[in-house]
């Protein structure tokens, strides 16, 4: 697939619902299908997703049969997002056998509508936030999360990217780390509107480090790197897309900053844009998925 001349955020989201298929840790997943309550026609789930994109967690654990009964609440700030999540969803409720599934569609910030919910004494039995916590304040969401939460609810939190990327063939083992490790210090740099420091690059190791400090219980942790390869030169579904998509963010990050000259920046993303249109890179990045219990 050749560089698309513009880039959609909503075609990057449902691009990637393979590889996060591909990549999400059963081990964790399977303590959250134990953790949930056994009989969910007579007690139905009350479940929010802040940062829910375009509606890929609410389809996997539908067509997983994780859910059940649900009220289900999708929370995010991207309308064009929450448009395609909308369509997901009537797609999933207007299905034979789905009736139990109720959804709402909120636009609005993550931490802020889980306080309002908390004031409002409307309280979650399952929390979930994909691929997020690196763009909030750990401590902020934790608490606002188990403020949100039933006792004894659950708090999902899968694809947390913890300080891992890598490019392979390498095109220049010095640039290449260069490159990585100024993508790195961008996302460290990232702020809240506040003015606090986000989760970052490591924000998998900060949860799992501020989980008690929010008075949760870590229930289940595990690995859910991301591990693209051409099967053979070229990629799945829409997986060209989602890697042209990566590289753009490194550009979008980088250019015009003083930690690597353009010259050598543009030469670098000619390179891994001309990989993935010859099928030849290969894509890694180490995430953390993290089950955590409100006592």
């Amino acid at each position: 697939m050749r560089e698309p001349e513009r880039y959609s955020a909503v075609r990057y989201l449902a691009a990637k619902a393979a590889v996060d298929d591909d990549a999400l840790n059963t081990r964790v997943m399977d303590a959250l299908r134990r953790g949930l309550p056994s009989d969910r026609t007579a007690n139905r789930l009350r479940v929010i997703e802040p940062g829910a994109g375009v509606g890929n967690m609410l389809r996997r654990l539908q067509q997983a049969d994780v859910l059940g009964e649900a009220d289900y609440v999708m929370v995010d700030l991207d309308e064009h997002s929450l448009a395609e999540a909308a369509r997901v969803a009537k797609a999933l409720t207007g299905g034979a056998g789905r009736s139990g599934l109720k959804v709402e569609i909120v636009v609005d910030d993550a931490a802020a509508f889980l306080d309002r919910e908390a004031a409002h004494g409307r309280r979650a039995d399952l929390i979930i936030a994909q691929a997020l916590v690196d763009l909030l304040n750990v401590p902020s969401f934790l608490r606002a999360a188990a403020g949100a939460l039933t006792p004894g609810g659950l708090l999902y939190l899968p694809i947390t990217f913890d300080g891992g990327t890598m490019f392979e063939p390498r095109i220049d083992p010095e640039l290449d780390e260069r490159i990585i490790a100024a993508f790195h210090a961008t996302m460290d740099a990232r702020r809240t509107p506040d003015g606090l420091p986000t989760g970052g690059s490591a924000a998998g190791r900060a949860l799992l480090r501020e989980l008690p400090h929010a008075g949760l219980e870590t229930v289940a942790a595990g690995a859910s790197d991301w591990v693209v390869l051409p099967r053979p030169g070229s990629y799945a579904q829409d997986v060209g897309y989602f890697l042209h998509h990566i590289v753009n963010l490194v550009r979008e990050a980088l250019r015009g900053g003083t930690s690597v000259p353009d010259a050598a920046l543009n030469r670098w993303l000619s390179e891994r844009h001309a990989q993935i249109e010859r099928g030849e890179l290969i894509y890694i990045a180490h995430q953390l998925d993290v089950l955590a219990r409100k006592p």
